[in-house]
């Protein structure tokens, strides 16, 4: 793709969650050590399914994880996470519903790894066709206005903190 262009659209957030009802029977994580004591549910296609890389501020910690549950699937995984089989990083926006009402919690909210950038890739902007301009104008747009795509950085405290989400809006 060297004679590609790269747009921009956005990036993707990717946290720790657990949901309320393994919390409830294994104590909560509360630094990033303590995910190795943790089942963790291990995505394959995310180059740090076995070692959990973390951020917070300047610090960094990569936790070597495992757990009873291995899928390529994210969808799998959120459902893994649901049911209470383990601890996961997934997507915000992939489980945005479960965080406002409190299913599922981030559990090392000052902790998360570094943002996934997404972007697309054209050959040219000469023969880029009206469609392509409108997806791509469409995505850039939703990843602005959308908290739940735009991630953890802008808009995102009321879904990692349920308490602060006023009834009926979530």
């Amino acid at each position: 793709l060297s004679a590609g262009l790269i747009h921009d659209i956005g990036t993707i957030s990717l946290i720790v969650v657990g949901s309320a009802d393994y919390l409830a029977r294994r104590s909560k994580p509360q630094v990033p050590e303590d995910l190795a004591g943790h089942d963790c549910i291990l995505v394959n296609r995310v180059a740090h399914s076995k070692t959990w890389r973390l951020e917070s501020g300047e610090d960094v910690k990569e936790i070597r994880v495992s757990g009873p549950f291995r899928t390529n699937s994210i969808d799998a995984a959120r459902a893994a996470v649901i049911s209470g089989l383990g601890l996961a990083l997934l997507p915000g926006w992939l489980i945005h519903a479960e965080l406002c009402s409190g299913t599922v919690r981030n559990v090392l909210p000052a902790w998360h790894p570094a943002s996934v950038a997404v972007h697309a890739i054209y050959p040219s902007q000469r023969n880029l066709k009206p469609r392509t301009r409108a997806v791509i104008d469409f995505l850039v747009e939703e990843f602005r206005s959308d908290p739940a795509l735009s991630g953890l950085q802008e808009g995102w405290g009321a879904a990692l903190n349920p308490a602060r989400v006023a009834p009926g809006s979530a």
